[in-house]
Formats: structure tokens, C-alpha cells, sequence
């Protein structure tokens, strides 16, 4: 993406050739620097589409992992992502990412809450709605990650691992995929046929 910013910080660090990098063994501050976007934020389309995002949230639905090309880093998972209040986010990965999650998925038998943590993903418009895609490998995914940020966002819901229906919330996402499929073909069927009348008129 042409002119992506990874932070809204206009300055920048640089290391040349003989800089000297030492561990620090008592910092103090924040590990990953996560600035989480409220989601009513990304939903009324107020966040800039070239200043890339960290997002946290339940994985609430997932479809099938979408291998139409043989390059896996082309193979697609869509996730949607619930927070607090019940908003929700369509996510795409891609790639590592998205066999990282289906691997979690799948060793998740008992279908315990998912909370997933992304920073530096990018959001692009799909049918006028904010999706969530990852750039590249510079975005980093935290699946259930033991990590402050994560753990305060699971006590902002009940604070437990109860768990709720994903296989249910699957099927349906299934579903709205289908029918949306279906929309678009039979949108651009009529446009054929309309093409095609006009062509024999003009005959």
C-alpha cells in the first residue's frame, strides 16, 4: 500500500552500520506499545486508510480456509472480531496468519473464547464496510497471548473462559458469505443479459 504509515509518529529512528544496541534489563515502560482504534471509529470510516492500526477483540464467527491458488500466502481465512459493546470487524488473513488461527481453531475443541490482539494491520473498504487485512509480515497476531493487554481485555467481559457457540456462529457466517455470493452473481447475470438484448437490438 502506497504511502502506508505504521504509527501517526512523525519522527523516526534510524540505525546506521556501527550503532551500538544494548539490552535493557530494567525498563519499565509498555512492551509492545499497542494504541488499540475503537471499532465505532473503523465502523464510521473516521480512521485513515494509510495509517496502519492495532486491534483487539473476540473471534466471534470464521468461515473456511480459502486455498484457490497455490501460493499459500494467497490461502484466506476471514474472522470477525467482537468487542465490549458488541461492535463487530470483518478480518482477512492471510497466509502464516491465517494457519496460525486455524491451527488455534482446531486445537480448540471445546470452543473456548478466542481473543485475538492486532497491531499494524492495515483497513481497506469492502461493499462500503471497513475490512482488516495484515500487511505483509510486518503485522504481529497474539492468539490468547499471556500479555498484560490481552488479559485486561478478557476482565472487561465476564473474566472467565466460558464457551460460547463458535460452531453455530460458523455456519452462519457460512451462510451470509453464500447469500453474498449469490447477490453478486445474480447482479452480474442481469447485466450480462442486459448487454446481450443490447446487442441483438443493435443488430
Amino acid at each position: 500500500m502506497c504511502g502506508l504509515r505504521l504509527t501517526r509518529l512523525h519522527h523516526q529512528l534510524t540505525f546506521i552500520c556501527n550503532t551500538v544496541v544494548t539490552e535493557c534489563d530494567d525498563f519499565s515502560g509498555p512492551t509492545f506499545g499497542f494504541e488499540f482504534v475503537d471499532y465505532q471509529t473503523l465502523i464510521s470510516l473516521l480512521h485513515p486508510q494509510n495509517i496502519a492500526i492495532d486491534i483487539i477483540g473476540w473471534v466471534v464467527a470464521f468461515g473456511g480456509m480459502l486455498r484457490d491458488d497455490s501460493d499459500m500466502k494467497k490461502h484466506r481465512l476471514t474472522i470477525q472480531i467482537q468487542d465490549a459493546n458488541g461492535l463487530q470487524i470483518r478480518v482477512n488473513l492471510w497466509g502464516d496468519y491465517a494457519y496460525k488461527m486455524q491451527n488455534f481453531i482446531d486445537n480448540n475443541p471445546h470452543g473456548l473464547r478466542i481473543t485475538v490482539n492486532l497491531q499494524f494491520a492495515i483497513v481497506k473498504l469492502w461493499r462500503d464496510h471497513p475490512t482488516l487485512n495484515i500487511y505483509l509480515s510486518v503485522t504481529k497476531m497474539f492468539i490468547n497471548s499471556d500479555i498484560n493487554e490481552i488479559n485486561v481485555y478478557k476482565k472487561s467481559f465476564d473474566g472467565d473462559n466460558t464457551p460460547i457457540p463458535l460452531r453455530i456462529q460458523i455456519h452462519l457466517f457460512r451462510l451470509i458469505n453464500f447469500a453474498s455470493l449469490m447477490i453478486s452473481y445474480t447482479s452480474f447475470s442481469s447485466r450480462v443479459m442486459q448487454m446481450f438484448w443490447k446487442g441483438v437490438n443493435n443488430l
